[in-house]
């Protein structure tokens, strides 16, 4: 499968599956973004939400722009 990328055609990575402990009023707030942003939408789109959440996040830390 193939994911698009900033207009480049990519090899979509393999996924790893995980369970996390989080604080649940945390959880509920990330969730409640999800479903309000229009380019994410529902709740199945909660992972992939994540996903970019936390690719924004390292590429912060280590002072790369998106």
């Amino acid at each position: 499968m193939f994911k698009r990328s900033h207009d480049h055609i990519l090899p979509e990575m393999a996924k790893k599956k995980t369970s996390i402990y989080i604080d649940e009023e945390l959880w509920n707030e990330w969730m409640h973004f999800v479903l309000d942003d229009s380019s994410y939408g529902s709740s199945r789109k909660a992972s992939e939400a994540l996903e970019d959440a936390m690719r924004c996040y390292l590429s912060q830390k280590k002072g790369k722009t998106i």
